[in-house]
């Protein structure tokens, strides 16, 4: 087994358990020891399994639990955002990502996609109550990039939310367009990672109404 095995696998029978709580019980430094955990709560998460869904959330919470000032607060919850949004609990969702952007704003550097995973569930679920409040985050924490994906959903976003609060048509059709652009492009302009950051996907309901924008 790797050296790094228990904390990043995305087993958790009883033997990885054992494993995992033997080793983290004998890391040092409350920093690693959070990373540890919220590392093999990520591994778990992205198995999408209902069982190990519940189990990386039963980790992030004893991770805030243990170490509520740590580095990787901001992460911890956005990572339980995207496990209540899988699990369908919306409300539970955007109540973490509110979360994020209060950690966020506590530690300036330390960022994460939040703000865009919060926008994209606003206009995808919908959730019109938090259509302001999305592009005011998107405005607060959205910067330069230089990954297509992100231009793509940060335009979509916005597209999406001035046209159904019918306003600034104009720059409405212009982000729609700069959105539609950005999900064309198939070489990142990163010299060794070509492929970095593309849009890989376009949902079609998604793509009719920027479509119908421009």
């Amino acid at each position: 087994m790797p050296n790094d095995d228990w904390f990043r696998s995305c087993s958790w029978d009883e033997a990885s358990k054992t494993l995992f709580w033997q080793k983290l019980g004998r890391a040092r430094g409350a920093h690693s020891k959070g990373q540890y955990v919220r590392i093999k709560a990520l591994s778990l998460q992205e198995t999408k399994e209902p069982a190990k869904i519940r189990a990386a959330i039963s980790l992030l919470d004893y991770f805030l639990a243990e170490w509520p000032d740590h580095f990787d607060t901001s992460s911890v919850l956005n990572q339980l955002a995207q496990c209540a949004f899988v699990e369908g609990r919306v409300d539970d969702a955007l109540r973490h990502y509110i979360e994020v952007f209060a950690s966020q704003r506590k530690r300036p550097n330390m960022r994460t996609q939040a703000h865009l995973d919060f926008g994209w569930l606003v206009i995808c679920r919908p959730v019109p109550s938090h259509y302001e409040q999305a592009l005011s985050i998107l405005d607060e924490f959205h910067g330069v990039t230089p990954f297509p994906v992100d231009v793509y959903r940060a335009s979509t976003i916005r597209a999406v939310i001035l046209s159904r609060l019918d306003r600034e048509p104009q720059r409405a059709a212009e982000l729609a367009a700069t959105a539609l652009a950005a999900a064309r492009i198939t070489q990142a302009p990163l010299r060794y990672h070509p492929k970095l950051g593309l849009v890989k996907h376009v949902d079609d309901d998604i793509r009719r109404e920027l479509e119908a924008l421009i």
